[in-house]
């Protein structure tokens, strides 16, 4: 019974349709290929005791009477395995399709946060106003913003496929690896979950800034990370860290002069790492552009495993 999936009710039921489908095949190809102990010459017949005779031809009408029980019975176990197996089938099906819909539910989900923290960003970035007039410059405008929106949302999306591969090949041993997980009100972009109590859970934001690095802006989505952080850590697990990972491009990184909060980017991690300390929230950096040369180890660093 091991090949029986016991996970799930359709996997069950298809596994267990398969499983009954080879013992169907398997019944009468026994039947043909085991000689029962019914081969013998007549004359090693003609030599064996009257009663050795009798238990001999007695097993023979068995075996003869089995040729017309078995096509039976394989064939009624052939049937309830395709039943099983339909049934199976179908229940996986339906099930398929409401997770399919799920997925593009959440993708959506994703887009829309995306898109909230983009134009988020560029107000605080820029300090601009909406635009409230109908000129042609203003519809250009709009138009440009749209597809700045749209290039941000493909880039964002991207980054966090990229990383969540990365997460999957080098911790798949140590942590089950969530992607898009609900809790309440609040989406987790992903969690590192140990089943061993005694290490910390990685609770992880990811965020894609194209240009500026907005001090304000990082306060505020390190504020949001240290509640989600609570929250996980009062319903799922105690002992729990969380990590605000910020891509930015290589200009940005190695820039000497961020802003006036700060000289460059370690100073200014050091600063927002410096006034959440009590709250168990830090952010992180990473060159987007030396994305593809992520290693295991530097990963490591990054989330302090």
């Amino acid at each position: 019974m091991k090949n029986i999936d016991y996970s799930d009710i359709s996997k069950f039921l298809v596994s267990l349709g398969i499983v009954l489908i080879s013992i169907s095949v398997y019944i009468p190809f026994l039947y043909l290929t085991n000689s029962f102990g019914l081969i013998i010459s007549s004359n090693d017949y003609n030599l064996l005791a009257d009663f050795s005779k009798d238990l001999i031809d007695i097993k023979y009408d068995i075996v003869i009477s089995l040729r017309y029980i078995v096509p039976l019975i394989s064939l009624l176990i052939l049937l309830l395995g395709i039943f099983l197996f339909y049934k199976g089938f179908m229940k996986w099906n339906i099930k398929q399709v409401k997770l399919d819909l799920m997925d593009d539910y959440a993708l959506e989900e994703k887009r829309r946060k995306i898109e909230q923290d983009y134009s988020f960003n560029k107000i605080i970035e820029t300090g601009e106003e909406s635009i409230k007039n109908n000129t042609k410059n203003n519809v250009q405008e709009i138009e440009n913003h749209e597809k700045q929106k749209q290039s941000y949302v493909s880039q964002m999306l991207e980054v966090e496929r990229k990383f969540n591969e990365l997460l999957q090949k080098f911790f798949f041993e140590e942590y089950r690896v969530k992607n898009n997980q609900r809790l309440d009100s609040f989406e987790y972009d992903f969690i590192l979950n140990s089943p061993m109590n005694s290490i910390n859970d990685k609770i992880l934001e990811i965020k894609y800034f194209k240009s500026k690095v907005s001090y304000h802006y990082s306060t505020e989505l390190l504020n949001q990370l240290s509640i989600k952080l609570e929250l996980y850590k009062s319903n799922i697990k105690e002992n729990a860290n969380g990590y605000l990972i910020i891509f930015i491009h290589n200009d940005i990184y190695e820039s000497n002069s961020l802003n006036y909060f700060a000289s460059n980017i370690k100073d200014f991690e050091k600063l927002l790492n410096g006034n959440f300390d009590a709250k168990g929230v830090k952010i992180k950096f990473l060159n987007l552009d030396s994305f593809e040369n992520l290693s295991k180890e530097s990963i490591r660093n990054v989330l302090e495993i």
